[in-house]
């Protein structure tokens, strides 16, 4: 039986990576996030770079740290947001390097 849930886990998380890249501001997102690395990007940058405001950019961010796909920290007052170490997010790379 327990074989069964890890498959509908997987399953689970192919799922919610198709879900993240059917929008294209979040698509977008993950492909400069994918470009900057461990390093990762701020808030500002991300919002200047998308072209949207810095509330909006913001939001964005949160729906993909809610799913566990960036993780955060705090320079100052900026915040910065880089790839998480679980698996949705590293299939996210994995197709981001597909091109």
């Amino acid at each position: 039986m327990a074989v069964k849930k890890k498959a509908a886990v997987k399953n689970l998380d192919r799922l919610e990576v198709f879900k993240i890249l059917a929008d294209a501001n979040r698509f977008r997102a993950i492909e400069i996030l994918s470009r900057a690395g461990k390093k990762g990007v701020s808030v500002s940058d991300l919002s200047d770079e998308l072209k949207m405001n810095h509330s909006a950019a913001s939001h964005l961010l949160g729906y993909l740290h809610a799913r566990e796909i960036v993780i955060f920290k705090k320079e100052g007052r900026a915040v910065c947001y880089a790839f998480a170490a679980t698996p949705v997010a590293r299939k996210l790379v994995k197709l981001q390097k597909l091109d």
